[in-house]
């Protein structure tokens, strides 16, 4: 379960709030639903779950490396944490620059060393899949699509018609380098899981504190702050046709005045096949492509059964198969990191902190047959060799696929390091300056073998393909590849400490100044014959920020001049310039307030601008232009050209006016019990994005199309191509595939278009509670959209967006658990709302699955963490197994009978492994 830290504002806020569970808020009827997943899991375990928590910043129990000390934690004895609390007071909460002050306003929400242990997470971005305002990975398997979006890029609220970076993903407080091929995202899973203290979510928006991509929130990994022994985690799991391992050491010094340690992780886990999983399967039409294929010649079908054409029979076709059986879901990765941390005290006033990690990820994919590089669509003629007439026709349409002829995988790798230096200064006053370098490097390479059907329509024999030879493949082969190379330079200074003291407390005050430059090297994926990649242009970016930033809490009431009715009352203020040096300037404002009627009831909200520059991909595009050819666009002239590539200045930041409001209640007659409900509201103008392939409409026209000569158009095309390996050349162009005719240009670059406005509920509700055999835990948090809406350009009508396959308005998690003694237990239940399909999809008895659907089934799944601490007499050293089942009831996600983004994937709505069952064993000494 998640835990959140609601803004009191003061210190002592901080202590209650993050002690307190994270909270989330949602609707009448929708609490009802949450409650009734409470009884369910109830069902698996009599006992109720542990509550992710936030440990108390000057809590004597507090743990360096996990939640607040509770009989059964592993980590209930560790050596660091009577020194990990002195330093509370300088602990910094996500959401704000302010020491020891929670975010005043706004919601923050956490999870502890012992939720990501209980998720059985692998990779950063598993720990993600147990947060329900996460869309891109709540109840899914999270995992890098091969090609070039080769990272997963954490998305707040579903944001981002492009996948845009509209959530801000940072690491101890500051950004991460970018990585992958035609795109620039940081990559969380640099960090390794063992290597964390706690993740906190701010689900609100977070420019004025942090700059750029935070419309829909911010996410923080925090590392550990010290560690002293040797501890060893390694687990193994099992599914169907599917192993994983992983291992992570950490050891560690602490001598007083100072502390270091190294962790390392190495992680292996197997890919899964279509085959592997029932409910991934084909849901269009056998089209002919399965086995060795079908001839269509005049008008009529035949399945290749030899090398021999006038043996086929006529009217039949290849197959049938289920085209997503060689295709990985999961692809095969194996991954090593390692982080360091240390830290030294000089004398009282000065300290030293430097963090570095290095990440080296392997990723391969399957193709199958569900990719267009892997089957093929040719028409051949006498000039082929092999040419044969079957009824006298001069030409053949042959579809066939290569599996098992060519190399069918996508290779991904990415390597990336960081290092982080931090000087932290005492001054008096409380006044503190912490001055931060901050450098990272990533590399990212992508490879894959696709099919130069140019030459392989003219040199191979399709009635066989396994009878040609090694150097007629490799000739008909072409090399698709990418590699970028990004760096990040990024320098801040941040002074802060208390002005002055009024009634209801210090007031506080923090001021800063930052500076990064990001720069990239693009040779971007494109079909290169072998051998002949250096001669594909490397496209070099760069772009750099200055900022300056501040903000000021300011408690109005406080403990020493509370009345009835107004127990406390706070305020704060910050706001951020950023002046880019290809974007120009932008300041982002925000203001929140904490108001406590009484001790156990806080009222919270807050409201500020956010914004997301266009990463350098966006500014200067690195995909290849292509020609449509002949396509009917409704216009005088059906000739089109399409345009990909750079678009220059012309895309501004997408900017958004954000707020929220909430509550949390911890009434005293029900001890342990907490309450909270939190209402959002979204609206997001220049939306970064694509209109690929769009239909023409009078709102979309100046958008999508720019009717022009052919001349003009080829020179359009052969300007913003940067990357073009077909450049025409306007006599050949336009005397050969247009004539004289107008072109109307298709305009798909990325480009500002409109509005997305969007508001929910998030809510939560925890009880936690020791009693005389330890302690019982319950919770439930999750979120509901009220409203989704876009408008696709300026002036087109909004459409809404909950109407469209995929739009789960609903996402919740509950967890039931128990501590007795040494022994703990969790279960929990996941769950996203079905949604109906506007319009339906209707029957149709030439698929594999015929029947109409007009809905969307729900997905629902339960998991079940166990762990053991055995006794010291029999180990000397602290050890415990663990036990983490997921999808106990190996629950499929929902069927759709639609093909996904030209594939076959045959279901929606979530993903999972399948049951998986991961032992582990934990000792520290």
């Amino acid at each position: 379960m998640t835990s959140n830290c609601a803004d009191p504002g003061g210190f002592d806020a901080v202590d209650s709030c993050c002690a307190a569970a994270t909270k989330t808020s949602r609707k009448t009827p929708v609490i009802a639903a949450a409650l009734s997943g409470i009884a369910i899991s109830a069902l698996i375990l009599h006992a109720p779950a542990a509550q992710a928590q936030v440990a108390k910043p000057n809590d004597p129990d507090v743990q360096a490396d996990g939640p607040s000390k509770r009989p059964g934690d592993q980590n209930s004895t560790s050596d660091d944490q009577a020194a990990d609390a002195a330093d509370s007071k300088d602990i910094v909460v996500t959401g704000t620059q302010l020491r020891g002050v929670a975010p005043v306003g706004t919601n923050v929400v956490s999870l502890s060393r012992q939720d990501i242990t209980a998720t059985g997470a692998t990779s950063s971005n598993d720990i993600l899949t147990k947060v329900p305002q996460v869309s891109s990975a709540f109840l899914n398997t999270p995992t890098a699509p091969p090609g070039g979006l080769s990272i997963i890029r954490p998305n707040l609220r579903g944001l981002g018609a492009s996948g845009t970076n509209t959530t801000l993903v940072i690491v101890d407080g500051h950004r991460v380098v970018g990585a992958g091929v035609v795109q620039s995202t940081p990559d969380p899973d640099v960090i390794p899981v063992g290597g964390l203290e706690r993740v906190e979510i701010v689900p609100d928006g977070g420019s004025s504190i942090y700059g750029s991509d935070a419309i829909g929130g911010v996410i923080n990994y925090i590392s550990r702050r010290k560690f002293d022994g040797l501890e060893v985690n390694a687990r193994t799991g099992f599914a169907d046709s599917y192993r994983t391992t992983d291992v992570n050491v950490t050891a560690g010094k602490d001598w007083g005045t100072g502390s270091g340690y190294i962790s390392y992780s190495w992680a292996h886990n197997d890919a899964i096949f279509g085959r592997d999983r029932d409910y991934v399967r084909q849901v269009t039409p056998n089209a002919g492509f399965c086995g060795a294929g079908t001839v269509f010649a005049n008008g009529t079908s035949y399945a290749i059964t030899g090398p021999n054409p006038s043996t086929y029979k006529a009217g039949t076709l290849s197959g049938p198969c289920d085209v997503t059986d060689a295709v990985s879901l999961w692809p095969r990765v194996t991954r090593n990191n390692i982080f360091g941390s240390l830290n030294q005290k000089f004398g009282d006033s000065v300290t030293l902190d430097v963090r570095a990690y290095y990440a080296d990820r392997k990723m391969l994919s399957y193709k199958g047959m569900n990719a267009s590089d892997s089957t093929s669509d040719v028409t051949i003629t006498g000039a082929n060799p092999y040419f044969k007439s079957i009824a006298g026709e001069t030409s053949q349409e042959i579809r066939t696929n290569y599996l098992g002829i060519y190399d069918d995988r996508y290779h991904n790798q990415l390597t990336s390091y960081g290092v982080t230096p931090t000087l932290t200064v005492q001054f008096g006053g409380n006044w503190q300056l912490r001055t931060m370098f901050n450098y990272g490097e990533s590399k990212t390479q992508t490879s894959e073998t696709q099919i130069n059907e140019d030459v392989a329509t003219a040199t191979l024999n399709f009635y066989d393909l396994a009878s040609n030879s090694q150097n007629q493949l490799a000739a008909a082969s072409l090399h698709n590849f990418g590699i970028s190379n990004q760096s990040l330079v990024n320098v801040r200074a941040i002074a802060d400490g208390t002005l002055f003291r009024l009634p209801g407390g210090d007031v506080r005050l923090a001021v800063g100044a930052e500076y990064y430059r990001e720069t990239a090297a693009f040779q971007t994926a494109q079909p290169t014959a072998f051998g002949a990649e250096d001669t594909v242009p490397v496209v070099r970016l760069a772009r750099h920020v200055k900022s300056l930033f501040g903000e000021i809490a300011i408690p109005i009431v406080g403990a020493d001049n509370a009345s009835a009715g107004l127990h406390s009352l706070t305020l704060s203020a910050s706001g951020r310039y950023d002046d880019y040096s290809d974007e120009g300037g932008t300041f982002n404002p925000k203001i929140g307030v904490t108001y406590q009627p009484v001790e156990w009831v806080k009222i919270r909200g807050n409201w500020g601008k956010s914004f997301n520059a266009p990463s350098l991909v966006d500014m200067t595009g690195v995909t290849v232009a292509v020609p449509a050819g002949m396509v009917s666009l409704g216009q005088t002239s059906p000739a089109s050209l399409i345009l990909v590539g750079n678009r220059g200045s012309d895309v501004k930041p997408q900017i958004a006016n954000t707020w929220s409001v909430g509550f949390d209640l911890s009434p005293p007659a029900v001890r342990g019990l907490t309450l909270s409900a939190t209402y959002y509201n979204i609206a997001m103008k220049r939306e970064i994005g694509l209109l690929a392939g769009q239909p023409i409409t009078p709102s979309t026209q100046g958008f999508l199309t720019d009717p022009v000569s052919c001349p003009a158009a080829v020179a359009q095309y052969n300007k913003y191509a940067i990357l073009n390996l077909f450049p025409f050349p306007p006599a050949v162009t336009c005397a050969v595939l247009f004539g004289s005719q107008t072109i109307a240009v298709l305009d798909w670059r990325v480009q500002n278009l409109g509005e997305i406005k969007t508001d929910g509920i998030d809510f939560n509700l925890s009880y936690d509670r020791p009693v005389s055999f330890g302690s019982v835990h319950a919770g439930v948090a999750g979120t509901y959209t009220l409203d989704r809406k876009n408008s696709l350009v300026p002036g087109a009508p909004f459409v809404n967006l909950l109407t469209n396959p995929g739009a789960s308005r609903f996402s919740m998690i509950a967890s039931l658990g128990a501590q007795v003694g040494d022994f703990s237990a969790t279960a929990s239940l996941n769950h996203l709302g079905g949604y109906r399909i506007n319009p339906g999809i209707p029957a149709n008895p030439a698929n594999p699955f015929p029947q109409a659907q007009n809905a969307v089934n729900s997905f629902t799944t339960v998991d079940l963490f166990l762990q053991y601490k055995l006794p010291k007499s029999w180990l000397p050293a602290e050890t415990s197994l663990t036990l983490n089942v997921t999808n106990l009831f190996d629950q499929d996600p929902p069927f759709y009978n639609y093909p996904a983004f030209g594939g076959n994937s045959g279901y929606t709505n979530g993903s999972t492994l399948g049951r998986l069952l991961q032992i582990g064993l934990r000792t520290k000494f």
